[in-house]
């Protein structure tokens, strides 16, 4: 433990960014894809720390009827087909993956379709893709709560072309974020059908149907993204990422 803390943090994130790039750099003819995209799924979770002073001034926690826990936020970044985590960060349990996904997005690379569930299903998540230089590609699993979502699934439609319009709040955040947009800010998105066994997904894309995606690629596709939940669970409850025995931040 006292040599371990002379360490820095940055330290191991460095030499992950290292073992990554050299991964792609010098296995590239082998590196699996789809369409010439490195499928990323993204995802949020928590970790439980050790109840530390410092760690719970740190990371915050949650409570319930017997005890509080410290408990940091966890977000990830993982290439399904090639199985690498390509970027992880932990923070406050206040924090939310959201905010994370924001800071995230301008390092997305050109080559990259990253995928997203419902929690990040939202006008600045999509606008943040598609308003960088060169679009960045996605696939969004659509929100129930949105009520174009509800009204597509009522339509019976396969795949349509959507324009959302930013809220008052959205409008505020994405000025945060050194956008300035109105009311009349129309993001255009497609909208794509999928049909399970018991009920309707909607997914949120810019991948366009005139760029040859078709409305049947994307079933398959946004179940790829089930991988990083078994990642998930393969550190916590395989590699027991839980069992800490770090007492400082």
């Amino acid at each position: 433990t006292q040599q371990r803390i002379k360490l820095e943090p940055t330290f191991f994130y460095y030499w992950n960014e290292v073992l990554i790039k050299s991964y792609y750099h010098y296995y590239k003819a082998h590196v699996k894809r789809w369409k010439n995209y490195r499928i990323i799924a993204v995802d949020g979770s928590t970790v439980n720390l050790i109840n530390s002073k410092e760690l719970t001034e740190a990371f915050g926690g949650q409570i319930n009827q017997n005890c509080f826990f410290t408990t940091a936020k966890t977000f990830y970044c993982y290439d399904v087909l090639n199985e690498l985590i390509l970027h992880s960060q932990i923070g406050s349990y206040s924090i939310g993956e959201l905010t994370m996904a924001y800071k995230y997005i301008d390092t997305i690379e050109q080559d990259m379709l990253m995928i997203y569930d419902r929690n990040f299903c939202n006008y600045k998540m999509i606008a943040l893709h598609q308003w960088q230089e060169k679009e960045r590609k996605y696939i969004i699993r659509g929100n129930e709560n949105h009520t174009f979502i509800t009204d597509f699934i009522t339509s019976k439609k396969s795949s349509t072309i959507f324009y959302m319009k930013p809220t008052a709040t959205t409008i505020r955040n994405l000025k945060k974020s050194g956008y300035t947009i109105n009311s009349k800010t129309l993001l255009k998105v497609r909208l794509v059908r999928v049909d399970l066994n018991d009920k309707v997904e909607v997914l949120i894309t810019n991948l366009w149907q005139e760029e040859g995606y078709k409305t049947n690629d994307f079933k398959d596709l946004y179940f790829k993204r089930w991988a990083i939940e078994t990642n998930i669970s393969l550190q916590k409850n395989i590699l027991q990422l839980e069992a800490f025995s770090g007492l400082t931040s």
